[in-house]
């Protein structure tokens, strides 16, 4: 072994990571080809990584495991080992300060009523949203993570729903033109 990462998840969030009889962590290692040192008293995740670990899988696998931090399931967090799958954080706490109340608030206004407005952003920006603790953590392509970031810094900002479902849909519209005029040689 050679180098290492270190990343603190919420200690709740550690039986997650290590999964049922410790699978979760076994395919992570497979698939990565590094080792996680988990400290569940402490929530500090070593990332270890091996001399013939791709350094790619290695950086990318911090990710993975804030991802699982930020409330993802290991599933969706794993796709983040792919070449064209991003996570973006977004902290609440810029927006709100450090009230747990008005960290409440955007959480709920972020989500929506039974989640409604989560499923509406991403339905069309094509990302998929955890909102956990006092983050909206954003998983997907470059353009989508892009997109669903900026809905959720609008709705924090204060924006209304209407104007963000707005715009939204016009980036998407944009998205498939583009696309078609792509697909024919345009």
């Amino acid at each position: 072994m050679y180098d290492q990462d270190i990343v603190l998840i919420p200690k709740e969030r550690v039986a997650i990571l290590i999964g049922s009889d410790g699978k979760t962590k076994k395919l992570i290692e497979k698939k990565s080809g590094a080792k996680l040192l988990i400290d569940s008293e402490t929530g500090n995740v070593s990332i270890k990584r091996l001399e013939d670990t791709d350094p790619f899988f290695a950086w990318k696998l911090k990710d993975v495991v804030k991802a699982i931090g930020r409330g993802f399931n290991p599933e969706k967090a794993l796709e983040l080992l792919k070449e064209d799958t991003y996570f973006e954080i977004v902290d609440l706490h810029d927006f709100a300060g450090h009230s747990k109340k008005a960290v409440e608030t955007l959480k709920s206004r972020i989500i929506g009523s039974s989640g409604k407005v989560k499923a509406s952003i991403e339905s069309e920006s094509g990302a998929t949203l955890s909102i956990y603790g006092k983050t909206a953590g954003i998983i997907g392509s470059f353009q989508s993570v892009e997109t669903a970031k900026k809905a959720v810094e609008l709705l924090a900002e204060g924006a209304t729903h209407s104007s963000v479902y707005k715009k939204l849909r016009e980036k998407r519209q944009k998205k498939e033109i583009a696309e078609k005029m792509n697909s024919f040689g345009i």
